[in-house]
């Protein structure tokens, strides 16, 4: 063992070994609730006479040149319960100009200049003419449009009623499959007039509850608007089949029953640990409830309890994910929160030696048959 005399102010400190930790734990290690990644709402930036801006880039003199803290990018933050003691005002809000609402100019009629449109689309695709009363159809049409097996079968659709929707739909596909080509704006003009002569959805409205109820309707209308032929191919595409078990509350009778599904609506549970799509998707499946029927043995309308069963999947899911639901917005945020924090410390599965304090030799993944051994080997028998 090194030893030296106490007056000695020559031998270093570090010529004494030190055993490494068993569990890569050491005195200097903050503690778990310090190393929990929490989001802090950062003060504002306060006003400065340098600030310059080129492009949609501010750029202002470092408040810090002079001092310990010039070089190290510190951004100020409120501790907790800070921010309810303090009261800022917050002034007129100032949006870059690279990120502001572009004011584009619009004909009499409404709409737009095919040139205003393409000179802000980098894509591929064809846009869409946007007027007021597509604002919303127009997603909807792009989702279905995107969907490979639902777009061939609308546009090999064809009959004779003057307002079928799944005619329209298969008109506005065509039309857009021919604008990707010659760059130009699809419009969907006669697929918004046949849905407001048909008087089943409503297409002005708050966005969150007219899309939900406008793309329901719209689907609803497409498969009601096929023939025989068609709607057997629509439905191995989009409808899962359900088994409905109803419990009698007052007799306890149990009856089956056929339920067949295309548009899948979320529900949200209470957010308290991590949860994954799939697991929303199997609940939103699975759903359990209460309704009132008539019961076969009872003769009377009773309460019964619903649960349902799987027993075939669509092999495209339609699923709407309910942002009016109350519990839309707390639910992401807390997942969000979750995928953000970091995770526990797990204690290493590998020994320590106090011996030299070295570190014991990795295993290789290859054991016996690894070439890297073999070669040292010869090197060492090469040697002797």
């Amino acid at each position: 063992p090194q030893s030296f005399l106490i007056d000695d102010t020559h031998t270093p400190l570090a010529a004494i070994p030190l055993p490494f930790s068993c569990d890569d734990s050491y005195l200097s290690d903050w503690p778990e609730e310090f190393c929990q990644n929490v989001y802090r709402r950062p003060k504002p930036i306060p006003a400065s006479p340098s600030l310059s801006t080129i492009q949609f880039v501010g750029y202002v003199a470092n408040p810090r040149a002079n001092t310990p803290l010039a070089r190290f990018n510190v951004v100020p933050y409120y501790q907790d319960g800070q921010e309810d003691n303090e009261v800022e005002d917050p002034g007129p809000m100032i949006i870059p100009q690279f990120y502001r609402k572009l004011e584009l100019r619009r004909s009499r009629s409404g709409r737009l200049d095919d040139t205003t449109i393409l000179k802000y689309n980098k894509t591929d695709h064809a846009p869409m003419e946007t007027i007021t009363s597509s604002s919303i159809i127009n997603p909807i049409v792009l989702i279905l449009y995107h969907v490979p097996a639902l777009r061939n079968l609308l546009l090999s659709h064809i009959c004779e009623v003057e307002h079928c929707i799944a005619c329209q739909m298969g008109f506005v596909f065509r039309i857009i499959s021919d604008k990707t080509k010659l760059k130009e704006t699809a419009a969907c003009t006669n697929l918004i007039r046949s849905l407001l002569v048909s008087r089943g959805c409503e297409l002005m409205g708050p966005v969150q509850t007219t899309t939900q109820n406008l793309f329901s309707n719209v689907v609803n209308m497409i498969n009601g608007s096929m023939i025989e032929g068609e709607c057997k191919a629509l439905a191995d595409i989009l409808e899962s089949d359900l088994t409905v078990l109803s419990r009698c509350i007052r007799c306890g009778e149990l009856n089956a029953s056929d339920e067949k599904k295309v548009v899948i609506s979320l529900n949200y549970p209470e957010a308290a640990n991590e949860r994954t799509m799939s697991y929303l998707l199997e609940k939103a499946l699975h759903a359990k409830g209460q309704r009132e029927g008539p019961c076969a043995s009872c003769n009377v309308t009773t309460r019964t309890d619903d649960t349902r069963r799987v027993q075939k999947l669509a092999p495209i899911l339609l699923i709407d994910t309910n942002p009016s639901n109350p519990k839309f917005a707390e639910f992401w945020d807390k997942q969000l929160k979750f995928s953000e924090s970091r995770p526990r410390y797990r204690v290493p599965e590998k020994e320590c030696t106090l011996d030299g304090g070295s570190r014991p030799e990795r295993p290789c993944r290859y054991g016996a048959e690894c070439r890297n051994r073999l070669v040292d080997l010869l090197q060492v028998l090469s040697w002797n």
